[in-house]
């Protein structure tokens, strides 16, 4: 379980092919590695993965054929800019919406306007996930905790603070993005 607070962006560093399917995927992240063990979950950006492997500057993930079908996963290259967040722990403060790192499907942004301090962000849902958002309901897209603005038809509207650009890869999101 997670907040979708992300606490660090790492880098992807190495992407092998699994024999049979899946990948193998290193990520440096020397920030969060003395937070994790091998057998703990992360998200990374919206995925839960397993930490299998990890030494003092980053750590490693297995990633299955089925999450490569659902997410951005089979996208990602060494030097691909990843959120990372590692799982809650009890006690810990949930300072955004409670994120499970399932991945239910891929939106594809359509639009991004600037409206003074705001970036709104147009994204176009699979047709079958549009009955689960809601007007200001919650929703995590690349592991981030956002505040749902509009949903109607097939797009989904969300509102970027300048401190979730700073913080997050959605600073160098583009029109076409998955």
């Amino acid at each position: 379980m997670y907040s979708g607070i992300i606490l660090d962006q790492g880098r992807v560093d190495e992407v092998v092919e699994a024999t049979g399917g899946g990948k193998r995927i290193r990520i440096e992240s020397p920030t969060l590695v003395g937070r994790l063990q091998n057998g703990f979950s992360i998200n990374v950006s919206g995925v839960c993965l397993t930490v299998v492997d990890l030494d003092e500057r980053g750590f490693s993930v297995d990633v299955m054929p089925q999450t490569l079908k659902l997410s951005t996963v089979d996208d990602w290259q060494a030097g691909d800019v990843v959120n990372l967040e590692p799982s809650l722990r009890l006690g810990d403060e949930v300072g955004g919406h409670f994120v499970y790192g399932h991945v239910d499907g891929l939106a594809e942004i359509v639009e991004i306007d600037i409206q003074g301090n705001a970036t709104i962000v147009m994204l176009r849902l699979p047709a079958e996930l549009v009955k689960y958002i809601v007007p200001q309901g919650s929703v995590a897209l690349d592991g981030v905790a956002l505040t749902v603005v509009e949903v109607e038809d097939e797009i989904l509207a969300i509102s970027l603070t300048p401190e979730t650009m700073a913080r997050t890869t959605w600073s160098d999101s583009q029109v076409g993005d998955r």
